[in-house]
Formats: C-alpha cells, sequence, structure tokens
C-alpha cells in the first residue's frame, strides 16, 4: 500500500463533490481489479508467499478486547 493511499483513509469529510471524487478514485485505483483483488488479498498472498502464517482468516475479526 502506497502513503497516498494509506492517507486517503485518514482523511476527513470532504466537502466537495470534486474531492470526495478524488478519494474514490485512489480508493479505487486497483480494488477495482477483475476478481476482487483487493489490496488486502495481495498482501495476504505477498506474507503467505514468504512463509508468513495467518492468525486469521481473511473474512475473519479479531477479538474486539484485544
Amino acid at each position: 500500500m502506497h502513503a497516498t493511499r494509506a492517507a486517503v483513509y485518514c482523511l476527513p469529510h470532504l466537502d466537495s463533490p470534486s474531492l470526495r471524487k478524488r478519494k474514490l478514485q485512489i480508493l479505487l485505483d486497483d480494488d477495482g481489479l477483475p476478481g476482487g483483488d483487493t489490496h488486502h488479498y495481495q498482501l495476504t498472498r505477498a506474507f503467505h508467499n514468504i512463509g508468513a502464517k495467518s492468525v486469521l482468516g481473511d473474512e475473519e475479526f479479531g477479538d474486539p478486547q484485544n
């Protein structure tokens, strides 16, 4: 994930249509790939390929208390 994309998640409410459009363009940059191959799944594959073991499945959530 590049810095621009990460920063978009922290942006406050955008009060103009052009800013909201730009934010969505950044978010959809490669999350709109065929088959829904998002950053999340790309990173999961990369970590598995280097030998990492996932504690949770892709669609699971951890305990909110931890």
